[in-house]
């Protein structure tokens, strides 16, 4: 379903694109792919992938390809360089999802509107999540040209990209994605991804860190670890998320806020297994023995427990052990609904220090002088 211009497009043949065009060719058709007619009778593949590629006309070829002097002819013949797909993705989110910077850079230079939206989300939130996919369902785009990510991102803001602009249709990568993203922010989408980095952009350029998406998460919620579907697969890694959990606390986040589903920053904390963010987060004065919604405290999630974890799988054994050991030092409760014992796997060490001692090193690994140490643990005791 392509024409001869639609493949000159697509590989970068910019003579022929104005070969082509003088012979005639129509600047503007749209290819057209499999139908379902076509499945029934076994002549084509109609796949939701399919689907989402038909209809594009040569210029979009060639902004997603990332063929610059192809995108150059084209506009010159007359392309708008604010057409979309058929779902309303703008060429300029087109180029910002197969990492294309330097090209989505001169499509700014040509016109391209930074806030254009029209599947559901701009360039901006493209360019973060891009950054950051899904890895269990989608693998990451090579990037061109000499731009990079955060250049483009700068770029973006400067020609005014709205930096609170609100998801209003999920990105389309998977499943996981879907937990964030309705109502989500540039800088929510850059916490769940653990994006440090893209945060204090953003936060420069004005971002508000206490809007929440739909569901009442907000960044730093989400980088402690709520709404995540499963750690290190599109949320970072822990010693990452630590690192976007000090911004969203620098932007002022609270640490006991709570979302609509009851969830704190200490329940999502005790999902990543994250005993770093989990002594961060007491440090700023978290509550530690808090419900959510389905009456689980952080203590249980770590421990598997609630209601649609795989039990087997889910369990944070190293996080069980810290949280215990600072309730039990607290007065608070403790023991396990399922089983007294701590959980350990094989080759699995649980730290025996007690949590002042962890508490103490961490500290000291972020600088502080010994009164500076003494006065946070003495706090951390309840001594006055």
């Amino acid at each position: 379903g392509q024409t001869a211009l639609m493949w000159a497009a697509g590989e970068g043949h910019a003579d022929v694109i104005r070969s082509l065009l003088a012979a005639g060719a129509e600047l503007h058709a749209r290819s057209h792919g499999p139908t379902a007619a076509d499945a029934a009778s076994g002549t084509g593949t109609y796949t939701r992938r399919v689907r989402r590629m038909d209809e594009f006309t040569a210029f979009l070829f060639a902004v997603r390809a990332g063929r610059p002097e192809a995108v150059d002819a084209l506009l010159a013949a007359g392309a708008d360089v604010n057409e979309t797909a058929p779902d309303g993705t703008s060429a300029l989110v087109i180029a910002a999802a197969n990492a294309h910077w330097e090209l989505a850079a001169f499509l700014l230079d040509a016109g391209a509107d930074p806030n254009a939206a029209g599947q559901g989300w701009p360039a901006l939130h493209q360019v973060v999540r891009t950054r950051n996919l899904n890895i269990g369902f989608f693998p990451h785009p090579e990037p061109t040209g000499t731009l990079s990510s955060m250049e483009f991102a700068r770029l973006l803001l400067e020609r005014g990209a709205d930096v609170n602009a609100r998801i209003t249709e999920p990105i389309v990568d998977g499943f996981r994605g879907f937990w964030t993203q309705q109502g989500a922010t540039p800088i929510l989408v850059a916490a769940k991804g653990a994006d440090a980095a893209m945060m204090r952009l953003l936060a420069e350029y004005g971002a508000d860190a206490s809007l929440a998406n739909e569901r009442g998460t907000t960044p730093l919620m989400a980088a402690s670890g709520v709404e995540m579907f499963n750690p290190n697969e599109d949320s970072g890694t822990n010693p990452e998320a630590l690192a976007a959990l000090e911004v969203a606390l620098e932007l002022g986040g609270d640490v006991n806020a709570a979302n609509n589903d009851g969830d704190t920053p200490m329940h999502g904390a005790a999902w990543r297994g994250a005993n770093d963010i989990v002594l961060r987060l007491v440090a700023e004065g978290a509550e530690l023995h808090v419900q959510n919604n389905n009456g689980y405290t952080p203590l249980q999630i770590a421990n598997g427990e609630e209601e649609g974890r795989v039990a087997n799988i889910n369990i944070r054994p190293w996080t069980v052990a810290l949280l215990q050991d600072l309730l039990k030092e607290r007065g608070l409760p403790w023991e396990l609904q399922r089983g007294q014992e701590r959980f350990a796997f094989e080759n699995n060490e649980i730290d025996t220090r007690s949590p002042e001692e962890i508490m103490r090193e961490y500290l000291q690994q972020q600088g502080l002088g010994p009164t500076e140490i003494e006065a946070a643990l003495a706090a951390q005791r309840g001594d006055r």
